[in-house]
């Protein structure tokens, strides 16, 4: 296997496409599946995507999670392609390996997508067509509570163009799961050498992306959340 490896090093480095295509269909994806596991980027995306559209499949579903992850984020860029394979995978494969996504992952697949292949994306990760999950967005701005203010704020400045609101900024772990929300005027205000941990009170509010639009209202707006509030209004 390790000489086939190498094979498949030189004629990717070459551009030998044909060739490639010819090894390709000789081969079962197991194999497949070994060789594009043991490639680093970018020659596993580059096999994954000469694999025609069935083997894709097949190949896929026999990766190890990571890959599966890697294979699904860079190929977010080309709509096609992920939608294709997204809606090729068995079910009960597919359904396991959205729901082991990360989320900010998860997120920007929907935003990448077309509105006609997002809604396909959103029915797969099992969002309901009035969930919140299909109101997501990954341009929001997410500090580490190690951090101090100072840090913090070049983060902000470096990260938060793009970012829907800064009014509020998220606090997460090293598995970007939410731990609190602080006000940015909180931070401006901040002596620069303190902790982000000092500025957390740990009343931050959090729903299920399964929860509806209705329901995301009347807790933000119960609990004062306006930056929260007028996201979701924004967006329906």
């Amino acid at each position: 296997m390790q000489e086939t490896i190498r094979l498949v090093k030189e004629l990717i480095e070459e551009k030998k496409w044909i060739t490639i295509r010819h090894l390709i269909n000789e081969m079962n994806f197991v194999d497949l599946a070994e060789i594009i596991d043991e490639l680093y980027e970018p020659d596993d995306i580059i096999l994954f995507r000469l694999l025609p559209r069935d083997l894709a499949k097949d190949t896929f579903q026999e990766l190890p999670l990571y890959k599966q992850e890697l294979i699904i984020e860079r190929l977010a860029s080309n709509v096609n392609k992920l939608s294709n394979l997204l809606n090729d995978l068995d079910p009960d494969d597919r359904t396991a390996i959205l729901e082991e996504l990360p989320g900010v992952v998860a997120q920007r697949l929907i935003q990448l997508l077309t509105p006609e292949e997002r809604k396909i994306a959103t029915t797969l990760l099992g969002y309901p067509e009035d969930s919140i999950g299909r109101l997501m967005t990954p341009e929001f701005v997410a500090i580490k509570s190690d951090m101090t203010v100072a840090q913090a704020l070049d983060h902000i400045r470096k990260f938060g163009q793009d970012s829907e609101t800064l009014n509020v900024i998220y606090v997460v772990d090293n598995d970007w799961k939410l731990i609190d929300d602080i006000r940015i005027r909180e931070l401006i205000l901040a002596s620069p050498d303190h902790l982000v941990e000092d500025l957390m009170d740990g009343k931050f509010i959090a729903l299920s992306a399964f929860d509806d639009e209705e329901t995301a209202i009347s807790v933000f707006r119960d609990h004062d959340k306006v930056a929260y509030l007028s996201l979701i209004v924004k967006i329906r």
